[in-house]
């Protein structure tokens, strides 16, 4: 039943041009396996070994390529236990490197359950409440608008991505003000949109580039800045960037729908009396930039 499964997803592969992924990982407790020893005469040798608990894992995929068949190979090691933040940054990190949907084939593991749901679903479904709310004119009524410290939000955003960041191999810079920052807004919806910010600039972003978020207080209004060194975007891409049309500058397969988001973080900013907006150019990176008054 499982070959014929496969292979169904092997042809489907094929005729739509798709890769195929195949996860799993395995993990270790790095101490001897042997603690006693025996001799048949003489003094007993003895072994020295630490009583410790460390951990080995490695989480790899073989990915066969829709066209040539070719096979590849990547994996990441880590000091501890896998689990679902380590899986979606696995899967960020292969999607990166292919840049196409693939087939996912993965056995039914809680971390592997999870961190699909987790991507396919969670994000959708939160877009898809906002999205209703803009188109039926509710979202300004829907806000919970409070002054609160907006520099404590986007530390509390930055510390939250900051595991996903580091599993994939990007670093995340956090230049924020020691004091506070207070402003009228709503700080759920305020905070999502600088996720939202962060995880656009991290799917564009390979590993060993970097994730900067910055604020800055001038003449009565905070700048937020969110800047990739990644891949950019063309003219058209950012032209059409905070709408629901047009070309996404990365594929939505595992971010959940990036036009829809910024759409979404768009609406929200400036419904809280703010504005955002982005620069770019292909090869060049991206920053955003959301700039909210002060309270």
């Amino acid at each position: 039943m499982a070959r014929r499964g496969v292979a169904k997803g092997k042809k489907r592969a094929h005729d739509q041009g798709l890769s195929m992924v195949l996860i799993d990982e395995s993990g270790f407790m790095l101490q001897p396996v042997v603690r006693r020893t025996w001799a048949p005469k003489g003094k007993t040798p003895i072994q020295y070994s630490w009583d410790r608990h460390d951990r080995l894992s490695v989480i790899s995929a073989i990915t066969l390529s829709p066209v040539r068949q070719q096979l590849g190979l990547c994996f990441q090691i880590h000091n501890h236990n896998v689990t679902s933040v380590e899986v979606m940054a696995f899967l960020t990190m292969i999607h990166r490197r292919l840049r196409r949907k693939f087939i996912l084939v993965l056995d039914r593991l809680n971390a592997h359950r999870k961190a699909v749901r987790l991507l396919q679903a969670a994000r959708r479904v939160r877009l898809a409440e906002q999205t209703v709310l803009i188109r039926n004119g509710e979202l300004e009524r829907s806000l919970r608008p409070e002054v609160f410290d907006l520099a404590a939000v986007a530390a509390e955003s930055a510390e939250k991505f900051k595991s996903l960041c580091a599993a994939t191999g990007v670093i995340l810079k956090a230049n924020l003000p020691d004091g506070q920052v207070r402003t009228n807004a709503d700080p759920g919806r305020i905070g999502l949109v600088l996720r939202d910010l962060l995880e656009v600039c991290l799917a564009m972003t390979a590993a060993g580039g970097t994730v900067s978020l910055e604020m800055t207080v001038a003449d009565r209004e905070a700048e937020i800045v969110v800047t990739d060194s990644g891949m950019g975007m063309s003219r058209e891409e950012l032209e059409s960037l905070f709408s629901t049309t047009g070309s996404a500058p990365v594929h939505e397969s595992y971010t959940g729908g990036i036009r829809d988001g910024l759409f979404v973080a768009k609406e929200i900013v400036e419904a809280s009396g703010g504005q955002l907006w982005a620069e770019s150019a292909s090869g060049k990176g991206t920053r955003f930039n959301v700039r909210m008054p002060l309270a």
